[in-house]
Order: structure tokens, then C-alpha cells, then sequence
């Protein structure tokens, strides 16, 4: 994966202060984990996508804006996510997500390699 630097970013202003959202292998890496589950190879649902759970969006928030919001814990980044403001918070956090789960790679698989 690209270096955060050039990461695509989404950004959302919660309470006047701009949070940018993106995922790197770290990041993924931490919304695995808060999530317990594979995101990676099982993704998201249509439902999911749909009517997100509101822990979802909380622990994929607080994950992507690790990059650049370092000095947000995951608990302080995911008291930022409200009932009021968690379908803005989504839709960003998930544009994001897709930015950077669909970036092109470097690696092209060999002869009768799989496509993994």
C-alpha cells in the first residue's frame, strides 16, 4: 500500500474541526481488530453499507483517522461519532475505506498464481 502521504483521504467537520479519514495497513489492521472480523476478505454487506451498526461506524472512524489525527485516541475518536451525526460520519469513513481498499497495487500475480 502506498505510503499515507498519498493515501486518499476523505475528510468530515464534526463540531467545526476537520477530521481526515484514511487506511493504510495499519488502520486496517485496527478496524479488524475493533471489529473482530475479516474486512478485508469478507467486506461489507449491502445492508452494512446501507444501515451501517452504529459500533461499525464508531470503530472504522476511529481507526481511519489514525493517520492523521495520531494524537486522538480510538475511545476519544469515537466519542466524536453521535446518533445525530454517525450517517455524515459514514459516508465519509466509507468513502475512504473503498479509496483505499481499491488502490491499484504494485503487485502483479505470476503464472499460476492465484489472484489474491
Amino acid at each position: 500500500m502506498a505510503h499515507s502521504s498519498v493515501l486518499p483521504a476523505h475528510s468530515v467537520t464534526i463540531k467545526g474541526t476537520p477530521y481526515k479519514i484514511a487506511f493504510d495497513n495499519e488502520a486496517i489492521e485496527l478496524a479488524e481488530e475493533l471489529t473482530n472480523r475479516s474486512l478485508l476478505s469478507k467486506g461489507f454487506s449491502k445492508a452494512e453499507i446501507d444501515t451501517p451498526r452504529y459500533s461499525l461506524v464508531r470503530n472504522l472512524f476511529a481507526a481511519g483517522t489514525r493517520i492523521h489525527h495520531p494524537e486522538l485516541s480510538v475511545d476519544e475518536a469515537k466519542t466524536l461519532v453521535l446518533p445525530s451525526n454517525y450517517g455524515t460520519i459514514w459516508y465519509a469513513t466509507f468513502l475512504a475505506w473503498a479509496a483505499n481498499i481499491n488502490e491499484p497495487e504494485d503487485v502483479t500475480p505470476g503464472e499460476g498464481q492465484g489472484q489474491n
